[in-house]
């Protein structure tokens, strides 16, 4: 990593400070008591932890730079629309472990580098060596942590996870919006194939590979490497630039779910730092996000060879997964062998069975539903989504998102 990313990073971080405790003016935070207790108690943990990654990284220059020579072949993206389904369609590609590696929870939280993972391992074999009391109170803590936000996204430290928290040491994790909302230094991150710079670009990107690559090392440079992130979404051009040999899977869905859902879950957040949620501000910047997501999708998709690339409707997937499965490795040129078809199998009869206690509505937000449809009506007719005021057809879709359907038969 270089010094001059860090200098960059140093140099965001203090500007997140000063606008957090001395300036309202670019910030969406209330001045409250409560805020400023938890922010204060979020901030250090933060730092240090962000420390000790560029610490590793340092480590990793010295101690395994082999891991540059390591090449990232034809990675799998999961991107799409928040809250449309790409936990689902994680939790059933990973399932193949013998051809694809991926990132837990822990290894974003506390391991990005090989450094940090190496001794996190020795100290793993030391605590199995005396009974295993750290794994034991590990297992605890990962239940009583996440138990509040289950319902919304289910979450493990020893679970898959997004890999966009791997951007959090250079600060260009769209997430942190949540403890720093801060539109005027973040907000970018939301629209970044459009507003972040060629030099920004070439920075994340090039910060981002260093990752995948000490994945890779560590794990096997043989694995191919499955990331899921909607907020990969803004960047998915980008992506497609930087790894020019990628598959990439959108997942969709009705904005009629994916509008009250996404902000059900993002209020949540930003509530736990004490956010400000009054007037329109933070709900009209959601859905302009959300308008962009889905526009960008279609554009950047569209251009690519339909070898390379797909839109999964969640209805689709949660109704046929093996049949979706299928479907995408054979576009993809992939083979399913017999050992992960029967995992295929288990957890697609478990996806069918799901129930999410997460409620939302559009009556929740004071959301028209005849406004939302205008404003989301190019998304309704690429996609054949149901209005409102029409019936559902299965399997209905306009000619030109078909050919993007897992069914992989061109209308």
């Amino acid at each position: 990593m270089s010094f001059q990313l860090f200098q960059i990073t140093c140099a965001r971080f203090f500007r997140l400070l000063v606008l957090t405790y001395f300036s309202n003016k670019d910030s969406q935070a209330r001045p409250t008591v409560k805020r400023l207790i938890i922010i204060s108690l979020f901030i250090p943990v933060f730092a240090a932890l962000q420390l000790m990654h560029w610490i590793g990284f340092l480590l990793d220059e010295i101690f395994f730079r082999g891991y540059r020579r390591i090449d990232i072949v034809e990675p799998v993206f999961i991107v799409g629309i928040p809250r449309s389904g790409t936990t689902l369609m994680f939790q059933l590609l990973s399932a193949d472990t013998g051809r694809f590696t991926f990132f837990t929870f822990w290894e974003l939280l506390l391991a990005p580098s090989i450094s940090e993972r190496k001794a996190i391992y020795l100290a793993a074999r030391i605590d199995r060596a005396l009974g295993g009391p750290a794994a034991r109170l590990m297992v605890r803590l990962d239940r009583v942590l996440f138990r509040s936000i289950q319902e919304v996204h289910p979450i493990s430290l020893f679970g898959p996870e997004e890999d966009y928290f791997a951007l959090a040491p250079i600060l260009s994790c769209l997430l942190l919006m949540l403890p720093f909302p801060m539109p005027a230094v973040l907000g970018h991150l939301a629209y970044f194939d459009d507003r972040a710079s060629a030099d920004e670009k070439r920075r994340v990107m090039a910060f981002y590979q260093g990752i995948l690559k000490r994945h890779l090392f560590f794990h096997g440079p043989h694995k191919r490497y499955l990331s899921k992130n909607p907020s990969f979404s803004p960047l998915v051009h980008t992506l497609t630039e930087t790894f020019p040999d990628c598959r990439i899977i959108a997942t969709v869905r009705s904005p009629f779910k994916t509008v009250p859902s996404l902000l059900s879950s993002m209020t949540e957040g930003a509530r736990t730092f004490d956010n400000d949620l009054k007037g329109d501000t933070y709900y009209a910047q959601l859905l302009d996000m959300l308008r962009y997501y889905y526009r960008h999708l279609v554009s950047v998709l569209d251009r690519m060879e339909t070898h390379r690339a797909v839109f999964i409707p969640m209805d689709t997937l949660k109704t046929d997964g093996i049949g979706t499965v299928e479907a995408i490795y054979h576009r993809f040129g992939l083979h399913i062998t017999p050992e992960y078809l029967h995992h295929l199998e288990t957890l697609t009869c478990r996806a069918r069975s799901f129930q999410s206690r997460h409620r939302y509505s559009l009556d929740q937000f004071s959301l028209d539903p005849d406004i939302l449809y205008e404003e989301f009506r190019y998304v309704f007719d690429q996609f054949g989504f149901p209005s409102h005021q029409r019936t559902p057809v299965p399997g209905s879709v306009t000619a030109r998102a078909g050919r993007r359907i897992a069914a992989g038969v061109e209308p």
